[in-house]
């Protein structure tokens, strides 16, 4: 007996979460620090003092989306 085929069944639709699902996106403070070539503490500065728009994750885990990091950069460049 042959076993029927299996349908492709994706286990997500990414067609509708196409933009959820971009993780690599997301830059930690670390990484910005490091193509800013700025201290890590500095970072964290922008951050609190909303130079550089960040989303908290949990209670110790923020990330930056590479698009705010661009928008922080074109700020900067304008002055």
């Amino acid at each position: 007996m042959r076993k029927k085929e299996e349908k492709n069944i994706p286990l997500f639709d990414l067609k509708k979460q196409k933009q959820k699902l971009r993780a690599t996106s997301l830059l930690t403070p670390q990484e910005v620090a490091e193509h800013l070539r700025l201290k890590r503490s500095t970072v964290w500065r922008y951050i609190r003092e909303g130079k550089i728009k960040a989303i908290r994750l949990n209670k110790r885990t923020y990330r930056v989306f590479e698009k705010d990091l661009n928008r922080f950069l074109r700020k900067c460049q304008g002055k």
